[in-house]
């Protein structure tokens, strides 16, 4: 049993406390299983590998923790191969609040300045002039190209399910989350995952609970933590079963 390929292999540092996720992308391993497990912490998992070679995990773990990887031969981890060991990276970028165009001054007003209700900067020089929230998106690191032409999500099916896929920047952490926000802009978070884009860029979730209409937010970063604007996607209408109309004669 032969040993990972490490240069097809993508460790994030630690997000949404602690979690670790890395993808081992087609043809990293022949093997049907991986084993993973974070030192010094001891947290580990034994994901399946897909056909094609590829594999995901999510584990917890710091920056510059060692992330030990190995192929093995069933799910129990208890046969393995030779492993690699990676190093959990420090984000080159700190996480940032958001920002929003303050239309009354023309400038950029933080997610921290809003909650705390902090009045809006005036406009002076060295300042960043805006129209609309994007012309602040550079303040939160929120620089990356995201598409959502590119990106499909079907209906939901007899099961309330859905499924999202498309293309976005290759080796991207691609977070999606259900804000199943209604059209009075009313709800609550019902689901956040996260997964990371293959080397081409393409990514899926698969079987995701969702209602028509329902809000869902997607948002990239890479591995310095520069991030793209959230994008808005909406859930479609499910599609109607066919029914066979017989005519009444009176």
């Amino acid at each position: 049993m032969g040993s990972i390929d490490p240069s097809l292999v993508a460790v994030f540092f630690p997000i949404d406390r602690g979690h670790v996720f890395g993808k081992g992308f087609a043809g990293s391993t022949g093997a049907p299983f991986v084993y993973v497990a974070a030192h010094p912490r001891s947290t580990d998992e034994v994901p399946e590998v897909a056909p094609d070679g590829s594999f995901e995990f999510d584990v917890i773990a710091e920056s510059g923790d060692l992330i030990e990887i190995a192929a093995a031969t069933d799910v129990s981890g208890s046969v393995r191969g030779p492993p690699i060991f990676i190093r959990v990276p420090v984000p080159a970028n700190s996480s940032l609040y958001r920002y929003y165009c303050c239309l009354e001054t023309q400038t950029c007003r933080s997610d921290f300045d809003i909650e705390n209700n902090v009045p809006c900067m005036p406009l002076k020089d060295g300042i960043t002039r805006c129209e609309e929230d994007s012309d602040c998106f550079h303040l939160a690191n929120e620089v990356l190209p995201i598409d959502v032409s590119k990106i499909r999500v079907s209906p939901p099916d007899e099961k309330g399910e859905i499924s999202i896929d498309g293309t976005v920047l290759p080796r991207s952490l691609v977070t999606l989350q259900n804000r199943r926000l209604s059209g009075l802009g009313i709800g609550t978070p019902s689901w956040r995952n996260t997964t990371i884009s293959d080397l081409e860029g393409r990514f899926s979730f698969e079987k995701r609970p969702a209602h028509a209409d329902d809000e869902l937010v997607i948002q990239l970063r890479d591995l310095e933590n520069l991030r793209s604007p959230p994008a808005q996607l909406i859930v479609p209408d499910a599609e109607l079963a066919q029914v066979d109309v017989i005519s009444v004669e009176g």
